[in-house]
């Protein structure tokens, strides 16, 4: 029983360590797929369940969800501060090297203005449009 349990310790360890060596957000990102993914770390430490003997199998679930929580949470703490320390920064916000809007030529009447505002309302009150 001290094998899984050591191996879970060990884990933790493991994972904090690699989350405060963290300072970027591409290897915040590549913590996540190395121990949050779905063929990460703690997926195939869930997958050993079926390995641990019976008596063990309810110590080591528990230890496992509770790393599961206590990295998600680490994960997510470091995430905003990241995002955080890049808005402070300066860093853009807005991905640059996404298409813009198109720009509009002149703009709609005032009265097509409001007949489409009225249009909404009465749809949002359930009533359909019939022209």
């Amino acid at each position: 029983m001290r094998s899984v349990l050591e191996r879970i310790e060990q884990l933790d360890a493991e994972a904090h360590a690699d989350l405060n060596a963290v300072t970027d957000a591409d290897a915040l990102e590549q913590f996540r797929i190395k121990y949050l993914g779905s063929k990460g770390v703690l997926k195939s430490l869930m997958a050993q369940l079926k390995d641990v003997p019976k008596e063990q199998k309810p110590a080591f679930g528990q230890g496992a969800n509770a790393l599961r929580k206590k990295i998600e949470e680490a994960f997510n703490a470091r995430k905003s501060n990241l995002g955080a320390a890049a808005s402070a920064a300066g860093g853009p916000t807005v991905d640059v090297t996404e298409p813009g809007l198109p720009p509009r030529l002149g703009r709609e009447h005032v009265i097509t203005q409001t007949i489409n505002d009225l249009i909404e309302v009465f749809g949002r009150m359930g009533f359909d449009i019939a022209t």
